[in-house]
């Protein structure tokens, strides 16, 4: 049964925004709805992005979240009515930027299994959407002569390098510094050649310096749709009291080795259902869907692929009232996940 057919791009937002799985919107809730209304009115398709590096350790659960939730919003707007195109944009450039990766042709080659792992979950199921290479994405000369241009604008703009600064962890800062930001305005100039992008919150400061170079070079301004930060699962509420900027941005979520908490993360492939149940042992579940809550995330991941399976392209929307009982969330979320998680993708790998 498919619940969005009947409902306006203004219902559509709505329940994203009242859902408690979205962080926010940028430029914000009103300018997506309203761009997303015209796209209907005026027959405009529309392309969509979301973007992931990746390291060492694997595949993490939470990049699934993205591919699920990108999918369902892809088939909500073809609902309406309206032409869409969707991307996952494995960075495999960026994933080697870091002067601290040692072995840069291996992780490289990570790259072509990472998408051919992709390919199989689209398969499976059903997703609507295709990988592309960032190194295939930036090779033609119009591409890279824009990149050399913004590039040149956005070391000059400080209203855009003090944006480029928010988007790393603190103990990243010197490193990105030092490249000249090159991760982040290439991050940039991709997300400027699609019309929404999905993504963690920390994106919000790349998408907001995209909007100055956009005006800058009379482009069109980038809409984005940020959802809940991921946290280290296995960590109790002190955790994110002492480790606020975690709390507030969460995790890199398709990066396992995020802040070296790779142990507290589940990782397709390697994370056993012993590991897993573990892992939600002993994790703390806030009562306010303002708090960190890595369990509820894993629960929303499940709910995606049950509706995928099932073809129900409604988004789902979530009160407090689920964790009244946090054993009996747990279980149940353990149980989802094995079951339309677990269970379905332990061969793809």
């Amino acid at each position: 049964m498919n619940n969005n057919k009947r409902k306006t791009p203004e219902e559509i937002i709505n329940i994203l925004k009242s859902g408690g799985y979205c962080y926010g919107f940028q430029p914000d809730r009103e300018a997506l709805t309203s761009y997303l209304a015209a796209c209907k009115q005026k027959k405009r398709p529309i392309k969509l992005i979301y973007g992931e590096t990746y390291d060492q350790f694997g595949i993490t659960i939470d990049s699934l979240k993205y591919y699920f939730f990108l999918s369902l919003f892809h088939r909500c707007l073809e609902n309406q009515g309206i032409e869409v195109e969707s991307s996952v944009m494995v960075a495999d450039r960026a994933s080697v930027l870091n002067p601290l990766v040692r072995d840069k042709d291996e992780l490289l080659g990570q790259a072509k299994k990472r998408v051919a792992f992709l390919n199989k979950i689209i398969h499976f199921y059903g997703l609507p959407i295709k990988p592309v290479l960032m190194s295939d994405f930036f090779r033609g000369k119009q591409l890279q002569n824009q990149l050399k241009e913004i590039s040149s604008f956005a070391i000059n703009s400080k209203e855009a390098l003090d944006l480029l600064e928010k988007t790393v962890l603190k103990n990243r800062l010197k490193q990105e510094k030092q490249s000249g930001f090159r991760y982040g305005i290439e991050a940039m100039v991709t997300a400027m050649q699609f019309n929404i992008k999905i993504g963690p919150p920390r994106e919000q400061f790349y998408d907001r310096a995209s909007n100055i170079v956009a005006k800058e070079f009379k482009q069109e301004k980038l809409h984005s749709v940020y959802l809940r930060p991921t946290h280290p699962l296995g960590k109790d509420f002190l955790f994110f009291i002492s480790h606020p900027e975690i709390e507030e941005y969460g995790l890199t979520p398709y990066k396992a080795g995020s802040n070296q908490l790779q142990n507290y993360r589940v990782i397709l492939g390697k994370t056993t259902l012993d590991d897993l149940k573990q892992l939600i042992d002993n994790s703390f579940v806030a009562n306010n869907l303002k708090l960190a809550n890595p369990v509820f995330d894993l629960y929303f991941m499940a709910e995606l692929a049950q509706k995928l399976l099932q073809k129900d392209f409604s988004f789902p929307s979530y009160k407090e009232d689920l964790f009244k009982n946090d054993v009996a969330f747990k279980e149940d979320t353990i149980n989802k996940l094995r079951r339309y998680i677990f269970s379905q993708i332990g061969g793809l790998i």
